[in-house]
């Protein structure tokens, strides 16, 4: 977990370069969140979320361009909220040899984050990278596939719980079908 705007983080954004305007893009996603919340919006009536989707082939930039828009929302934002932090999940470090442990370990990951969430005054800022390794679990030995359907429920439960924070999944698509 990194405080924002963090040094370790800075100039990150500016020397992002793409082809498309995916950073404003991204930018104004955020805020326009931002807005939507503060003005209790329905998301019956405008459909909008404050999770983002990031895909894309490895080395191409996401988990940087997560941490620059982190970086920069904490800097625009920094007026309206108290403190600003981000928080980067790997999820390969949530999976367990054991039985049953994965889904434990997603849950105890989470509830230590509650502190955060509840701060209306902090802006949060979820990285969660290579969410596809949840899945790969099916397919491997390691787990007991049910143990592995239990992670990524355990996932999905607390992300869907989460809905106060700006959240970044990386890789989501692989793995998750609608």
């Amino acid at each position: 977990m990194w405080q924002m705007p963090s040094m370790e983080m800075a100039g990150q954004w500016d020397s992002l370069v793409f082809d498309s305007n995916v950073k404003l893009d991204l930018l104004n996603y955020a805020q326009s969140a931002l807005l939507f919340a503060d003005k209790n919006v329905d998301s019956s009536v405008i459909s909008w979320n404050r999770i983002v989707l990031l895909h894309g082939p490895p080395g191409t930039g996401k988990t940087s361009l997560c941490r620059g828009l982190a970086d920069k929302l904490a800097i625009r934002l920094s007026h309206r909220f108290k403190a600003s932090f981000f928080i980067e999940i790997n999820t390969v470090n949530l999976m367990s040899k054991w039985f049953s442990e994965s889904a434990q370990l997603v849950s105890q990951m989470f509830d230590s984050l509650a502190e955060h969430l509840e701060a209306k005054d902090h802006l949060i800022c979820l990285l969660v990278d290579e969410v596809e390794s949840l899945t790969a679990v099916r397919r491997s030995s390691a787990c007991e596939p049910s143990d592995a359907i239990r992670v990524v429920n355990a996932v999905l439960t607390h992300i869907d719980q989460v809905r106060k924070i700006l959240s970044i999944l990386n890789k989501f698509e692989e793995g998750f079908a609608p």
